[in-house]
C-alpha cells in the first residue's frame, strides 16, 4: 500500500492551477507505469494474479482546498488493473467508497470488515468462475443481512423491510436453483447475478440510510441542558443590566439596543435554510452595516459633544465595512463572482507583495499612535512601544525575503525567522500582562488610573500581537484585510470612549462582537471544511505536529473573532466607570463584576443562543438532504466557535481579574507601608 500526499500537499499550496501541479501529474504517471510494467505485464505466473487499484480519496477546488460536497470536491478516481480486466466498464461510472473495502477482502479472500455496508464490485470478479463469483456475492449478502438484523426489533429475517426480505428470498432462492441444475443454464446464472445486485444495493442504501438515527431521547436531553445554560446567561446578564441601568424599564429602548437581539434573531431564523448557511456571509455584512447606519443616525441627532470625531469613526467603520464585504465574494453557491481577492491573486506579487508591506506599516504606525495616547508615559511604554516595532520590522522582513520567492516558506532559514518572531510576540505579550499593573502602581496613586492604564496597555498587546501573528500566518491575499479589521475595532472602541456617547457598555460589547463574525468571512471563510487554510497550519513548524498544526489552524480560522475578544480587554480600559466605582466599595470582587459583567457575558450569552438554536435546527433536519453537506460543517463551526468564545472569554476574564487583585493588592501594600513610616 503506497500513499502518494504530494499531489494533495501541490493543491493546498497553489490550487489546481499552480505551475507545480503539471510535474507532480507526470511524476505520478511515472510512478504507476513503473509499477504497472514491473507487475502486470510480467510473464512470470505468479504475477498473473495482482491487481493495481489506483484510488483517490477526495478532489479538490479551484484552490486546491476540499472537504465540501461540490462536484470538484467529491470527483474521485477509482482504477482497477490487473489480469481479465482490459476495458472501461460502462456499469459502474460510479461507486462509493465503502464498495471498495468488501471489493479488495472478497477478492483476498478475508472477511468483511464487520461493520461495513457496502456492497462489492462485480465486474472486478467476471475473471473468475462463475460459482467463484456467486460465492463472494453470497458472502457479500450475509454480511449485509447480518447488519440489517441488528438493527431490526427481532433478529429474524421476516422482521426485515418486506422489500430487502423479498429480494433476499429471491437470490437465495435462485443461487439454490442454479447449483440444483449443475450450473449448466446461462440465463439462470443471469438472473442470479441481478436478483443478488438488487438486494446488495437496496441493502447498502438502507443501511446508509439509518447511520443517522440517533436516539432521540439523549438528544432531547442534551438539549434541554444547553437551553437551561443559555437561560442562565440571558437572566445574568439581564440582572446585571438592571443594576447597571436601574432606569431601563422607564423609557424607550434604543434602536440600536433593540437591533442587537433583532440580529440574533434573523440569524437563527436564517440557520433553517441550507441557502442562507451557505451564504451566511452576507446576513452578518448586511446586519453590521445596518447596526453601524442606526449609530451614524443615532450621532447625527445627538446635541452632545464631539460628535464629529464620532461621525469619523462611524464613517471609517461603513468604508472598511464595505471595502470587506467585497474582498471575497460568495460562500459557496457565488464563489465564481469577480471580487478584489481574485483580481489580486491574477495580478500576482507585483500587486500583493505592496499590499502586504502597506497592511504591515498600518499596524505598526497604529500600534504606536495608540500607545502614545497613554496617560501614562514611562520607560516602561516606551520599551514595550519599541518591543512591538522590532517585532513588525521582522514580520516585514520575512515577508520581503521569503513569501514568493524561490526558496519559499518551508527553508531553513524562514522556520527559524517564523520560530523567532512566534516567541518575540509570546515572551512581549507575557511581559507586559504580568508587568503591566506593578509598573503603573508605581506610577499613579489613583486605582482607577491604575486600572485603566494597565488594561490598555494590556490590551494594546493582545490586539497588536495577535493582528502581527495573522500578518504572519494569514495568505498575502489577507494581509489588508487584517489591517482593516483593525480599523473598524480601534474606530468602534474609539467611538464609545468618549464620555458624553449614550451607547451602553452591552451594546458596545454587541457591536464588537457583530464585527469580529462579519470579518470571519471577509477573509474567505465560509459553512464548508473546503476553505480552511491547510498549508498555513505548518508554517514555522519544521517537524509534523498534529497539536501545534490544529492549534495554528485555529488560530488562522478564527483570526477575526478571536481579535474582536482579545480587544474586549482594550474596550473595557476606555469605557468611562469612574462614577460607578466611586459609588462602591473598593472590594476585588466587585470590581471584577463592574469591569468584567458585560464583556463576559455578552459573547457567552449571543453564542449560546445561536449554538443551541442551531442544534434544534440539526436534530429536525437530521433526515434533510443536506445535513452532511451543509447543516453538519455549519454545526462543526458553531461548536468550534463556541470554544473561541470559551478560550476568549478565559483570557479577557484572568487577565481583568489578574490586574485587580494585583492593583488591590499593591495600593493595600502601599497604604500600610505609608501608615507605618508617618508613624515613625
Amino acid at each position: 500500500i503506497l500513499h502518494y500526499l504530494g499531489l494533495d500537499h501541490v493543491g493546498h499550496l497553489g490550487g489546481r492551477s499552480s505551475v507545480m501541479m503539471g510535474p507532480k501529474l507526470q511524476e505520478m504517471d511515472e510512478i504507476i507505469k513503473m509499477i504497472h510494467l514491473s507487475t502486470i505485464q510480467s510473464q512470470e505466473s505468479d504475477h498473473k494474479r495482482t491487481l493495481l487499484v489506483i484510488v483517490s480519496d477526495h478532489g479538490m477546488q479551484e484552490n486546491g482546498n476540499h472537504g465540501g460536497s461540490s462536484y470538484e470536491e467529491t470527483d474521485s478516481l477509482a482504477l482497477f488493473i490487473g489480469p481479465g480486466i482490459s476495458h472501461v466498464s460502462a456499469t459502474y461510472d460510479t461507486i462509493n467508497q465503502v464498495d471498495i473495502t468488501p471489493t479488495l477482502a472478497l477478492l483476498f479472500g478475508i472477511p468483511i470488515p464487520k461493520n461495513n455496508a457496502g456492497r462489492l464490485i462485480a465486474d472486478l470478479f467476471h475473471p473468475l468462475e462463475d460459482h467463484q463469483l456467486l460465492r463472494a456475492m453470497e458472502l457479500n449478502l450475509w454480511q449485509l443481512l447480518r447488519l440489517l438484523q441488528a438493527q431490526a426489533t427481532d433478529s429474524t429475517c421476516g422482521s426485515l423491510e418486506d422489500a430487502s426480505s423479498r429480494l433476499y428470498h429471491d437470490a437465495v432462492a435462485l443461487h439454490g436453483s442454479w447449483k440444483s441444475k449443475n450450473a449448466l443454464n446461462n440465463d439462470d446464472l443471469k438472473s442470479t447475478i441481478l436478483a443478488y445486485t438488487e438486494f446488495l444495493r437496496t441493502a447498502s442504501d438502507q443501511l446508509s440510510h439509518r447511520a443517522t438515527d440517533k436516539p432521540i431521547g439523549l438528544l432531547a436531553s442534551g438539549v434541554m441542558t444547553m437551553l437551561l445554560s443559555c437561560v442562565m446567561f440571558l437572566g445574568l446578564l439581564f440582572k446585571l443590566a438592571q443594576e447597571f441601568y436601574p432606569n431601563v424599564q422607564t423609557r424607550k429602548f434604543q434602536l440600536s439596543e433593540v437591533l442587537v437581539g433583532g440580529i440574533i434573531v434573523i440569524i437563527v431564523l436564517s440557520m433553517g435554510s441550507s441557502s442562507l448557511v451557505e451564504e451566511e456571509q452576507y446576513l452578518w455584512h448586511f446586519m453590521t452595516s445596518t447596526f453601524n447606519l442606526v449609530l451614524l443616525h443615532q450621532t447625527i441627532k445627538s446635541t452632545t459633544g464631539n460628535r464629529s470625531s464620532r461621525l469619523f469613526s462611524i464613517a471609517v467603520i461603513l468604508i472598511s465595512g464595505r471595502i470587506l464585504k467585497g474582498w471575497h465574494q460568495g460562500g459557496v453557491n457565488w464563489t465564481h463572482l469577480p471580487d478584489i481577492s481574485k483580481s489580486l491573486e491574477i495580478c500576482g506579487s507585483p500587486c500583493l507583495k505592496p499590499l502586504q508591506i502597506i497592511s504591515i506599516l498600518c499596524v505598526i504606525s497604529l500600534c504606536l499612535y495608540t500607545l502614545s495616547s497613554l496617560r501614562a508615559r514611562g520607560n516602561f511604554v516606551i520599551l514595550i512601544g519599541l518591543s512591538y516595532l522590532c517585532i513588525g520590522l521582522l514580520v516585514l522582513q520575512y515577508v520581503i525575503k521569503y513569501q514568493g520567492s524561490e526558496t519559499g516558506t518551508s527553508g531553513k532559514d524562514a522556520i527559524l525567522a517564523i520560530q523567532l518572531i512566534y516567541g518575540l510576540i509570546i515572551t512581549s505579550v507575557t511581559a507586559t500582562v504580568i508587568a503591566s499593573p506593578w509598573f503603573m502602581s508605581f506610577q499613579s496613586k489613583d486605582l482607577v488610573t491604575v486600572l485603566k492604564d494597565s488594561l490598555y496597555l494590556i490590551g494594546i498587546t493582545y490586539v497588536f500581537g495577535w493582528c502581527l501573528l495573522q500578518l504572519l500566518l494569514q495568505q498575502p491575499v489577507n494581509s489588508m484585510v487584517i489591517s482593516l479589521l483593525l480599523v473598524q475595532i480601534v474606530a468602534t472602541i474609539y467611538y464609545v470612549s468618549r464620555g458624553d456617547s449614550d451607547v451602553k457598555q452591552w451594546v458596545e460589547i454587541a457591536a464588537i462582537y457583530y464585527l469580529g463574525m462579519a470579518g470571519h468571512f471577509s477573509l474567505g471563510n465560509t459553512n464548508t471544511l473546503a476553505t480552511i487554510d491547510v498549508a498555513g497550519a505548518f508554517i514555522g513548524i519544521s517537524s509534523h505536529s498534529t497539536v501545534l498544526s490544529g492549534v495554528i489552524m485555529f488560530v488562522i480560522t478564527y483570526a477575526s473573532p478571536m481579535l474582536a475578544l482579545l480587544s474586549m480587554v482594550m474596550s473595557v480600559s476606555v469605557k468611562e466607570t469612574n462614577s460607578i466605582l466611586k459609588n462602591h466599595e473598593v472590594n476585588t470582587g466587585q470590581l471584577v463584576k463592574i469591569v468584567l459583567g458585560f464583556p463576559c457575558l455578552v459573547p457567552l450569552g449571543l453564542n449560546s443562543v445561536l449554538l443551541v438554536a442551531y442544534t434544534i435546527i440539526l436534530l429536525v433536519m437530521r433526515n434533510h438532504l443536506f445535513i452532511w453537506s451543509v447543516f453538519s460543517p455549519k454545526y462543526i463551526y458553531v461548536v468550534v466557535t463556541t470554544v473561541c468564545v470559551l478560550v476568549g472569554v478565559l483570557i479577557v476574564a484572568s487577565t481583568v481579574t489578574y490586574v485587580i487583585s494585583t492593583a488591590v493588592f499593591l495600593r493595600k501594600k502601599k497604604t500600610s507601608i505609608l501608615s507605618v513610616w508617618r508613624k515613625r
